[in-house]
């Protein structure tokens, strides 16, 4: 179900209040990225695979994936920030980690970006 979003996000998003989210699972994925990755993938469900494929492609369409295959790390993440709210470089408003965490997350091998067939 939709969860309502404090004032200061849905102005931040450019929306009137009150403005709701539908962002599930893992990687809080809204409704249409949701929908539009599902149908590219043929995904059938909403298992973790599936998020995962969906993650991992929602980042290669984004050019993340080439720029992490490059070694441009700090640059990927703050690249992802722009898809992902938890993340650096995010202008949603919504107190992402440092960008000193995420790479050290990274280093420690707990941000993977594992290729899919």
């Amino acid at each position: 179900a939709p969860v309502p979003l404090p004032e200061h996000m849905c102005k931040a998003a450019g929306l009137n209040t009150p403005c709701y989210s539908t962002a599930a699972g893992a990687y809080q994925m809204i409704r249409p990225t949701w929908t539009r990755l599902r149908d590219q993938l043929g995904l059938e469900d909403f298992s973790k695979d599936s998020q995962d494929r969906a993650a991992v492609e929602l980042l290669r369409q984004n050019g993340i994936i080439a720029m992490i295959e490059a070694g441009e790390i700090e640059a990927a993440i703050k690249k992802a920030g722009k898809v992902w709210a938890g993340l650096p470089g995010n202008t949603y408003q919504q107190s992402p980690k440092q960008l000193q965490y995420a790479l050290d997350r990274f280093a420690e091998g707990q941000l993977r970006f594992a290729p899919f067939p």
